[in-house]
């Protein structure tokens, strides 16, 4: 699937892309969650990557740290796409990331919490999923295709410390 002609774009933690480019967008994910939203008929793509469901109660989320949200970064993607044009008739979404890595017994399911705030968002916005890759005990490798919407998915080998 990958095209080496076409443009890379490296995603990080909180941030947000959107682009009408065909382009390959990649990032790695552990507990922290990816949407991939492609509108099919308008050729608008856009992806996220939030680390936590949402904001601590005791933290003002000002507009440079909203990505590492998913209650903030998702109608944030939204936004930015609807501004490019996008339909919501004609847009789907992929949902990648949620593993349970070792690291974060003590943080109260921050996987599972990420992947249910995304559900939850989309079906508010009756946005389809149409794929989705989460769960389990390792780490993902995302490259989302802009230009059609496909996106490849490769698992992240578990290490072991000797």
């Amino acid at each position: 699937m990958t095209t080496d002609n076409l443009p890379q774009k490296n995603l990080g933690i909180g941030e947000i892309y959107v682009t009408t480019k065909a382009e390959q967008v990649s990032t790695v994910l552990g507990s922290c969650v990816s949407v991939c939203l492609y509108d099919s008929k308008n050729k608008i793509s856009g992806m996220n990557h939030h680390m936590l469901p949402a904001p601590p109660l005791s933290v003002q989320v000002d507009s440079k740290h909203n990505g590492k949200y998913g209650k903030t970064a998702l109608p944030e993607l939204l936004d930015r796409m609807k501004a490019l044009g996008m339909d919501i008739r004609t847009t789907s979404a992929k949902i990648f990331g949620g593993a349970h890595m070792l690291s974060q017994i003590s943080f109260a399911m921050i996987n599972e919490r990420n992947v249910a705030v995304a559900r939850e968002f989309l079906r508010e916005n009756g946005i389809r999923i149409v794929a989705e890759d989460v769960g389990g005990d390792r780490g993902r490798k995302v490259i989302f295709q802009t230009d059609n919407g496909k996106v490849l998915v490769r698992e992240v080998n578990k290490r072991e410390f000797l």
